[in-house]
């Protein structure tokens, strides 16, 4: 008797035809199980399994695909089985069909997605008919995914009339000689690998691929599923401490630079502070104008190191009531009786300009006038403390 169609069990003709419905088989633990195992052939074979299907299935297909990718695959590997599945558009051409039958040589087994659509399939039923007449009867796993498989024990094919699944190529005379198992993931939409069902149903599968038995395989898997579990949190846990370290090294790098930018305020601010300190006291060159602009720069990079020039400035411009920007400091002023006024001159212009003490603004000049323009002790003294005029 021949093992056709292995899904980890092997059954004899007249049997039942679904896994797991009545099978006889033998114990896991009996010498014999391993032995009636197809063996995994040597090397030269670029894919471990072709899968065959209609397009109609491929729901399905992918579903079994993704499983025997990921079913017993070890730590650090792609794929745990290499299988070929044709995603594009089939077309009638020769070119097309060459192709396929050199996956189909190139392939260890072949697995089949039986429905009424691969029923109804040329290119389903072809690659069957392919693998029938150049690798035989083993090596072959069918899968149903919709319909109906009946067998007939007289002709050693399915039955064509009550096979609503089965493509011709099965359901000719002898075309298996056996009663093959198959594996029915029709209740099992949307074929999702992490149902533990289906997956239970895809470890049949994978089991006589990977040459073992299916207890073996998937305690395999599920050391490695659980390896890999170990591995993903180890691997998330390094992620954040990592991002820790990278927070904490971008939050004390901020700190160090902002330490580093109010350091340098403070440094600009006292120098400012300390050259309009100079200035109202006349230790060096500069205007009341200007110190009080470099007091305000001060106080917005460094309030507390502008604090004293600040205070100095307002001693220093306490009395202070106006201050009026004029071309050239005047050498000579005078202010009107009505204190509304002020005229200024200067020597080296030859120009009398008259302000406006409330504005500031300039009124008018005389050009050309050479008298000199003296003020009352009294006018100098109060102009010189309650105004300031000259070039800023």
């Amino acid at each position: 008797m021949e093992t056709v169609g292995f899904a980890g069990h092997r059954v004899r003709a007249g049997l039942p035809r679904s896994a797991g419905a009545g099978v006889t088989m033998t114990e896991p633990d009996d010498p014999a199980y391993a032995a009636e195992l197809p063996i995994a052939e040597p090397g030269g074979y670029d894919y471990d399994a072709f899968l065959s299907y209609s397009r109609a299935d491929a729901a399905v297909a992918e579903g079994i695909q993704k499983g025997l990718h990921s079913i017993g695959r070890k730590l650090g590997r792609l794929h745990a089985l290499r299988v070929f599945r044709d995603k594009t558009d089939l077309a009638a051409s020769p070119s097309l069909w060459a192709k396929l039958t050199e996956a189909l040589d190139k392939s260890r087994y072949l697995v089949v997605v039986l429905s009424p659509n691969s029923a109804g399939s040329e290119w389903v039923n072809k690659e069957i008919d392919y693998w029938l007449k150049h690798r035989g009867r083993n090596n072959l796993v069918l899968v149903m995914a919709d319909g109906t498989l009946l067998w007939d024990d007289t002709h050693g094919a399915f039955d064509p009339q009550g096979s609503t699944a089965a493509p011709p190529a099965l359901a000719a005379t002898d075309a298996l000689g056996t009663e093959p198992v198959y594996i029915d993931v029709s209740q099992d939409n949307p074929w999702d690998i992490q149902n533990p069902v289906f997956r239970d149903k895809l470890t049949d599968i994978a089991a006589p691929i990977h040459g073992k038995p299916k207890y073996e395989l998937a305690s395999e898997d599920l050391r490695e599923q659980q390896r890999f579990r170990r591995f993903r949190r180890l691997a998330i846990t390094a992620l954040a401490i990592l991002t820790i370290l990278s927070v904490t090294t971008a939050g004390i790098a901020f700190i160090q630079r902002r330490e580093a930018i109010r350091q340098r305020n403070e440094a600009v601010a006292l120098r400012l502070a300390t050259d309009a300190d100079a200035i109202f006291k006349r230790a060096r060159g500069g205007t009341d104008d200007r110190a009080l602009q470099e007091l305000t720069v001060a106080a917005r990079l460094s309030p507390v190191a502008a604090r004293g020039g600040i205070l100095g400035g307002l001693q220093s411009t306490a009395p202070l009531q106006k201050i009026i920007r004029t071309p050239r400091t005047p050498q000579g002023l005078r202010v009107t009786p009505d204190g509304k006024r002020i005229i200024t001159g200067s020597n080296e212009e030859s120009v009398i300009r008259i302000w406006d003490i409330a504005t500031g603004q300039q009124l008018s000049e005389l050009t050309g006038q050479t008298a000199r323009i003296v003020g009352g002790a009294h006018q100098r003294r109060k102009a010189s403390t309650h105004l300031r005029l000259g070039c800023f």
